[in-house]
Parts: structure tokens; C-alpha cells; sequence
């Protein structure tokens, strides 16, 4: 409900963004995802899912998991239904859930598409295909952010270099599933079935749907930093980011060299 579509892709469209973004983009904010599902599943395959349940990692923190799940529904990402239903929703699969626990960071559902309780089974990454979803950038992402770095370190060799870390919470979750075909990327966890509602971590096509949502981002971000009016309006939000301490007189910047290929930040406006 707090997404404004519509407005969204007009200001893509009016500050020329790559028509291809605009156009996953549209699809994905509109249709749903994955961009293509065609496939099947016997009855057995169902079962063969349903009697091996989930990693053991889920039984022996079911306390953890059960409060993972709250947050989950909270956040409206799945809807919880009886597990007795199971049976009689079309298109259903169940897919095995884990959970990973880590010192210092919040536990993390794992939705483990690409597991197979035997070889004759088949999961539901194996029904999906990335050759039909947009294409991924991300990989190229760290190199690029590097590479910006040094060039600035070019223009300005004894200047601080703030950096920013964008953290986009439940990312994948941000994309829904069409209607369609969201039971077929259900889990049961104790007596509950859940049916997600936006993407899962674990799918082959979750990273390739978020693509054109984080180039979006991206281009609107370099479009509206001109927008000096921008900088009034949200002024009661600029106030509170807080930067890091300035270095001190002895702090020795490392230098960059230029080269044919990274000459500097072109543009210094």
C-alpha cells in the first residue's frame, strides 16, 4: 500500500532511465514474479517433499524459528494458514526450511529450493530457468564501487572520503509473487503452512528480479542529487545522518595513479 507505481515509473520514464529497467521494472511492480514459470509435479514428487519436512536445524530451534516466523508475518511477507490445507490447494509444493544462526546477527530463514530428498525428486529450482529473467549486474557491483573510489582518490588525493553502506532490509521481499504460483513456493513449519507472498531467499530467480529494482535505484539516485530543492524538503532527515570524525593532521592519504583507462571523476559538479 505504500507503493506509488504509477508515479514511480513516470519519473523513470522522465529522467530517462533505460527503457529494459522501466520495463522489468513495470512488470515486476504490476504482473509479479518470476517472469516465467512453466512446470509440473506428480503427486509423489509432493509427497516425497511433504514426508521429508525440514532440516533438522528447525526442530532443534523451533523456539528461534517460531519468532522468526512472527517477524516474518509481521512484516506481511507470507501468510500463515493451517497445515491440514496442504493437501487440497492447487499447485502447492513444500519446500524444506533451515535456519542459520550467527553471533551478532539476527537468525535467517533459509528456504532451501535446490535440495532434493532423493534423486528421483524434483525441486522447485529445477521448474525455474534464469534464462528468462532480467539480467544480473550485481556481480560487477564491488569492482565498479572500487573503481569509483579510485578515481576520486585521483580528483582528490587529500581529501576524506566518506563512504555510504545502502542496506536494503528484506530486499528480495520487496518483489511479489503472482498469485498463480506463490503455493508452489510454500513451507510447513510445525502446524503451519506458510504460503509467501514476496520472493525467497534460496530461489534462482530472486537475485535477477531485484536487479531492475537496485538499477532503478541506482539511476534515481544520480538523477535526484541535483535536485538541490530535495535538500529543504527533507532537511528533517538530512539533519540526523551523522558523519565520522574528520582525520587528524597526521593522517597520510594513500595516492592514486592515473591511467588510460581511470583518469579522475570527470564530472565535479
Amino acid at each position: 500500500e505504500y507503493r506509488d507505481t504509477k508515479n514511480t515509473v513516470k519519473l523513470l520514464v522522465d529522467s530517462k532511465c533505460n527503457k529494459k529497467i522501466i520495463k522489468d521494472l513495470k512488470r515486476l511492480l504490476e504482473v509479479g514474479c518470476p517472469n516465467k514459470m512453466n512446470a509440473s509435479s506428480s503427486h509423489k514428487n509432493f509427497l516425497d517433499f511433504l514426508r521429508y519436512g525440514n532440516h533438522s536445524s528447525i526442530d532443534k530451534n523451533i523456539e528461534k524459528t517460531t519468532k522468526t516466523m512472527n517477524k516474518e508475518d509481521k512484516n506481511q511477507y507470507l501468510l500463515p494458514l493451517p497445515c491440514w490445507m496442504a493437501r487440497f490447494i492447487k499447485n502447492l509444493h513444500v519446500t524444506p526450511q533451515g535456519l542459520v544462526i550467527k553471533p551478532g546477527k539476527n537468525d535467517r530463514l533459509i528456504w532451501d529450493g535446490s535440495f532434493i530428498p532423493n534423486w528421483q525428486a524434483t525441486c522447485i529450482n529445477m521448474m525455474l530457468s534464469t534464462d528468462t529473467e532480467p539480467e544480473i549486474i550485481y556481480g560487477e557491483t564491488f569492482m565498479k564501487h572500487l573503481e569509483s573510489i579510485w578515481n576520486l582518490r585521483i580528483t582528490h588525493p587529500v581529501t576524506d572520503i566518506l563512504l555510504f553502506d545502502d542496506d536494503v532490509k528484506g530486499a528480495f521481499r520487496h518483489n511479489k509473487y503472482h498469485p498463480d504460483i506463490a503455493a508452489a513456493f510454500s513451507f510447513i513449519i510445525a502446524n503451519l503452512l506458510y504460503i509467501p507472498l514476496g520472493r525467497t531467499f534460496g530461489s534462482i530467480t530472486s537475485p535477477s528480479n531485484f536487479d531492475p529494482i537496485a538499477r532503478a535505484r541506482i539511476h534515481l539516485a544520480n538523477f535526484l542529487s541535483n535536485r538541490t530543492d530535495l535538500l529543504q524538503k527533507y532537511k528533517h532527515i538530512i539533519d540526523k545522518v551523522k558523519f565520522s570524525e574528520e582525520p587528524d593532521s597526521n593522517t597520510v592519504f594513500v595516492q592514486a595513479v592515473k591511467d588510460s583507462i581511470h583518469k579522475g571523476v570527470q564530472d565535479t559538479k
